[in-house]
């Protein structure tokens, strides 16, 4: 007889309440701020995003792959994780997110203010 994998082998580790969700953030970028700040709204063309500051400049993609750090760093997850779906050279952009508690996490960003100070 062929052993056959238990379901939850299929699931990962841990309890469904840790196991990944993947989400498309709209993000509004701050390019050349002084420090990286993952939080606030900001009401743009493609409905409520996050605002990231980063201190890269627009130039040949350094502020774009300083955001996708940023989102992993603040979402508790590896750059893997977060990959742009649109707004290459816009501060508008579209990244897809895959972390635990997403929604959690993303709502709790977007209540920070957006300068970083606190409220």
């Amino acid at each position: 007889m062929i052993n056959q994998p238990d379901f939850c082998d299929h699931l990962g580790r841990g309890t469904l309440s840790q196991m990944e969700t993947t989400r498309r953030i709209a993000v509004r970028v701050r390019p050349g701020a002084r420090r990286t700040f993952v939080g606030g709204e900001y009401a743009g063309p493609r409905g409520r995003a996050l605002v990231v500051s980063v201190t890269e400049r627009p130039t040949d993609g350094r502020a774009t792959r300083a955001v996708a750090a940023a989102i992993a760093e603040a979402f508790g997850v590896p750059t893997r994780n977060v990959s742009l779906i649109a707004g290459q050279r816009s501060r508008d952009k579209i990244f897809e997110v895959s972390a635990p508690d997403i929604d959690e996490r993303l709502d709790e960003l977007l209540a920070r203010p957006a300068d970083g100070r606190p409220q």
